[in-house]
């Protein structure tokens, strides 16, 4: 495998071309922020690089309503993208992601957070399945 990605991607390039927005609505209560971009992933056999898409889409909101409680939500958008040896697609998939964070002094906190809410079935590399709707909890120190 090493000897593939040393002599073939040696000569890849990636032109890419974005545009990103962050805005706060309402200082320090209310933030958004998005970001699209397209990109050429290209070996300079002409071939497109491997698992590589060519668009995609970041956004995400926070919302601090208290002073001690934080709510982010992001949604992610990944392109279809081609495999290593069969060059078949991969379809597109769509993340979506929240977390909440409840600071209960200075010090200590506890969050929750869930990620791909909508139990996607996707794949970022062939053959290998990505988790599905995934929760997670915690405390959090600062030290």
């Amino acid at each position: 495998m090493y000897e593939f990605y040393e002599i073939q991607y040696r000569d890849a390039y990636k032109v890419s071309a974005y545009a990103s927005v962050a805005h706060q609505i309402i200082p320090e209560k209310l933030r958004v922020n998005g970001k699209v971009y397209l990109r050429s992933p290209k070996l300079k056999g002409g071939g497109r690089i491997p698992f590589e898409e060519k668009i995609g889409v970041n956004s995400g909101l926070t919302v601090q309503p208290f002073d001690r409680i934080t709510f982010e939500a992001w949604a992610d958008y990944v392109g279809s993208r081609r495999t290593f040896q069969t060059n078949e697609k991969l379809d597109s998939f769509i993340l979506l992601g929240g977390q909440l964070d409840v600071e209960v002094t200075e010090r200590f906190g506890a969050y929750i957070k869930l990620v791909n809410i909508l139990n996607q079935d996707y794949e970022v590399w062939q053959g290998y399945n990505e988790r599905p709707f995934q929760a997670y909890g915690g405390v959090t120190v600062k030290l």
